[in-house]
Formats: C-alpha cells, structure tokens, sequence
C-alpha cells in the first residue's frame, strides 16, 4: 500500500485531473487507513502497545528528514516555488507525518479500546464505531482536521483502529450458509468505487473525485475491502515480506520531500497528465524507496538498542525502588 501513499501525495501538478488517478482515486485514498485497520487488527489480543519504540521512530526519522530538508532546500533555493519561505521545512518536514503522530497517541489509547472491544458484542461494538464515526464527520472533521497536530487526527485514526480490531474479532461472524458476506461486499464494492467515481468525474466539471480522500465514507469502505481480501490469502511470513514491510515507514516519512523537485523535471519533459502522474509516482517512489534502504538498517540498530537500553534502566529502576517480598 505503500504506492498509494506516494500516488496520494502526486497527484499535485496536474495529477488529479488523469485518467489514471480519477480511476484509481478510491484505492488510492485508501492507502493510510489500511495501514490503520492493520494496526487494529493485529494490536487487539496484545497486551501493551510498543509505545516507546514508535517515539524513538518519529524522533529520529523527524530528525533526518529535517536534514534531508535542509540540505534539499539549500540546493534548490529560490529554484522552485515556496522552497525561499520559512514555513516550507516545517510543512515538507512534518506536515506528511500527521499519520505517525497520531498513531503514537492511537497507541496509547489502544489499551482502554481493546478492553472495550473485547467485552462488547459485535452489533454494540459496531454501532459505537459507527457513532463515533458520524460524530466525527458530521462535526469534528470541519473544525480543523487538516492540521499537523490536531485532536481531530487521533480522534479519527482511532476509530480506524477499532475497525481493524472489530475485523479481528468479528469478521468470522458475518456468514451466510458458509458464505464471507464481507468479502463478497467487498469484491463488489471496489470496482463499483471504481466505476462510479470515473462517471462522476465525466458528468459534473469542476470535480476531480468524489470518491477519494482519508475520511470519507467510501475510503474507508474500500480500506476495509481491500483489507479483508488480502487477509484471505495464506502468505506466510519471510525475512523479504518482513523487510518490505518495515520500509514501509521509511517510504512514508520520506517521499513528500522529493515531489516539487521531481515536479520541476516532469513539467518540463511532458504536459500529458497521465504521463506526468506515472512519471512522478515512479521517480518519487523509486527515490523514496532507496533512501528507505539505506536509512533503514543503521536507523533500525540504533532505535532498537536504545529501545532495549531504556526499557532496561526502567526494569533497574523498578527494582531498586520496589521491595522484594
């Protein structure tokens, strides 16, 4: 899914306006919020979350990519526009990690949620998801869910959390007559996504996609389906599914600060906007992926020694502290 957060982040310049963008605009606004049901999903039945180990993470990548920043803005000063104003290094720098931040605080509050979820019901448990949800698109989104740091991000990412785990714990339930009731909705649902949001963009001018975007209704309908589908095949576990996976973080954090340079190129090699969105996705993509391999091993040493090193002088410290009985 990793791809569709950096397809997310260049459809800039032109992007949204290209065929292929409008008709993968569902999947692509998705992206995010499977990393979310993920979280949940596998989070559930654990006792405490790896609080410590995500700050060390958002810490010293934050720091990089400050850097990476720096170093970027310093090459490309006054050559593209808003790279000679201050706010640029703290919009390029945090403003894409929104996501990150908020899991931080998700994970803190997971402790009370899966108690919650794993004493309830599946219908309670469900409509309380559902009711927080309407509350916070009814409400909370308009006030100021666009911002780096708001209340509104964890508010809504949680209850993405609790569908990932509610998946978990029920999705086993919704049969009829050995038939997934889930996963057949959701073989339909996201070509229908698909179709819709491509004769939405024909008919009304002036709208890119309707179907698009991290706090939609049909963003989390096609999240979910496309959840639920991968979680029927039977991949097992290796060691390049596992790295894949972990530069997942890496490619996230890094990618939004190459874009207006990679934009810069593509304008000037075609005005095909299809063209340009493929090109862009893929030098941003690529980019982002090799900066991830190289980050991600010396990155990965240093967060899990300190990690180990601090839980450790906490364990000294319970001990010098408590009494022994």
């Amino acid at each position: 899914m990793c791809i569709t957060v950096v397809m997310y982040h260049t459809r800039v310049g032109g992007g949204e306006s290209s065929w292929i963008f409008v008709s993968f605009a569902p999947i692509i606004g998705s992206g995010v919020l499977v990393f979310a049901l993920i979280s949940g999903y596998f989070m559930i039945n654990k006792s405490y979350p790896s609080i410590l180990k995500l700050f060390l993470t958002i810490v010293f990548y934050l720091t990089v990519i400050i850097f990476i920043n720096l170093i970027i803005e310093s090459l490309f000063f006054g050559k593209i526009e808003g790279f000679n104003k201050t706010e640029w290094l703290y919009n390029y720098g945090t403003i894409n990690m929104w996501y990150i931040w908020t899991l931080l605080f998700v994970y803190i509050l997971s402790i009370p949620v899966n108690y919650f979820l794993k004493r309830t019901n599946i219908w309670y448990s469900l409509f309380v998801i559902v009711a927080c949800y309407a509350t916070f698109y009814g409400v909370i989104r308009h006030l100021e869910y666009f911002k780096n740091f708001s209340i509104n991000n964890i508010f809504y990412l949680n209850i993405i959390y609790m569908t990932g785990a509610w998946l978990k714990l029920h999705s086993h339930k919704l049969m009829y007559k050995n038939n997934d009731l889930l996963y057949i909705a959701s073989l339909v649902w996201i070509p229908l996504a698909m179709i819709i949001n491509i004769f939405l963009f024909i008919i009304i001018p002036g709208k890119t996609s309707y179907l698009f975007g991290n706090n939609n209704p049909s963003s989390i309908f096609t999240a979910v389906s496309i959840f639920h589908i991968f979680s029927k095949f039977k991949i097992k576990e290796n060691k390049i599914i596992n790295i894949l996976g972990k530069l997942s973080i890496p490619i996230y954090f890094i990618n939004y600060s190459f874009i207006k340079i990679f934009l810069l190129f593509v304008s000037n090699v075609t005005a095909n906007n299809d063209l340009a969105f493929i090109l862009l996705t893929s030098l941003v993509f690529s980019i982002s992926f090799l900066f991830a391999l190289i980050l991600f091993w010396p990155m990965e040493k240093i967060i899990n020694y300190l990690n180990n090193f601090i839980i450790s002088v906490i364990i000294k410290c319970k001990k010098f502290i408590y009494i022994k009985k």
